[in-house]
């Protein structure tokens, strides 16, 4: 898995101050990477792990995914029949208190099991973070798009 994280920031000055903003953004970008390197071991239990109760997701031809309980079927499904490989880039990071974002492009090689032709996707995710009662960063929505598919 490639990793870049151009060093792009945006904060909510009104918020926070400049410390505590990193630390945020940190915070955030380690919830991203792991998703990305969960999602490669297939770990839906760690997947799961880093998104809130009333997750939304969706995805370019599919029926948007609302809660854990819809995510964890989906995942399983997905993984039951697919691997993944992942290269991604973290654009942009935005924290505005409680609530931030991050802007995501993707690489993926989705490999069938079985010994199916593996797909490439390219695309982009807009992802929401919400800041948990301990402080803690989890994913709450997430929206992607392909920009090429072969």
């Amino acid at each position: 898995m490639t990793v870049t994280d151009p060093s792009r920031l945006f904060v909510d000055s009104l918020d926070m101050d400049e410390a505590d903003a990193n630390c945020d953004v940190t915070a955030i970008r380690s919830v991203i990477a792991s998703w990305y390197c969960a999602m490669q071991e297939g770990g839906v239990a760690e997947l799961l792990s880093l998104v809130t109760p009333d997750v939304i997701v969706k995805a370019p031809d599919s029926p948007t995914i609302e809660g854990k309980a819809a995510l964890e079927q989906a995942l399983s499904a997905f993984f039951e029949t697919n691997s993944e490989t992942l290269d991604y880039v973290v654009a942009e990071v935005e924290v505005h208190g409680q609530l931030a974002f991050a802007r995501i492009s993707e690489s993926a090689t989705i490999l069938p099991r079985g010994g199916a032709k593996a797909s490439s996707i390219t695309g982009i995710h807009l992802t929401v973070l919400r800041r948990q009662p301990d402080g803690d960063w989890l994913i709450a929505r997430d929206i992607s798009s392909l920009i090429d598919h072969a």
